[in-house]
């Protein structure tokens, strides 16, 4: 694979899978030798349990779990800053967002955008008393008319 290709392959599984990675295959003095990419599904990301851990991953094919140092973990948009998720499926839950939103906008102001309660008292009132709290109610939460 060239190094192009390489490159490309990696930002595309970031953008449409969430997360791009690549292992960092090292000689015996610790140099990197070469880098290998692995496509997403193959890659189980085992987040940390304490402060002082690294997040480990384990590869499809590989026997042992693999050092964060040896990988390079690209994210796309992050919920946790651990696991990314695509670009799609960010925006499918922003549009989501928005659409209930919208919805729920439309239909507070096709109710006249008025606010709904039941008032409750500790006494009985007079009829005086509960125009004067309807009015009291009206004034305060409906919308001006001027």
């Amino acid at each position: 694979m060239t190094r192009f290709t390489f490159i490309k392959t990696l930002v595309v599984s970031t953008l449409l899978k969430g997360n791009g990675f690549a292992y960092i295959e090292r000689d015996n003095k610790g140099n990197a030798t070469a880098l290998h990419y692995i496509p997403s599904e193959l890659v189980t990301i085992v987040p940390p349990t304490t402060i002082g851990e690294n997040v480990i991953y384990n590869i499809t094919g590989f026997s042992n779990s693999v050092e964060a140092c040896n990988m390079i973990h690209i994210l796309n948009f992050s919920y946790d800053g651990i696991t990314g998720i695509s670009t799609l499926s960010h925006a499918k839950n922003t549009l989501g967002l928005a659409l209930d939103s919208e919805s729920h906008a439309s239909g507070f102001f096709k109710g006249g955008a008025n606010l709904a309660g039941i008032l409750t008292v500790q006494s009985t009132l007079t009829s005086k008393q509960k125009q004067d709290l309807k009015a009291s109610w009206q004034t305060a939460f409906s919308p001006s008319t001027g």
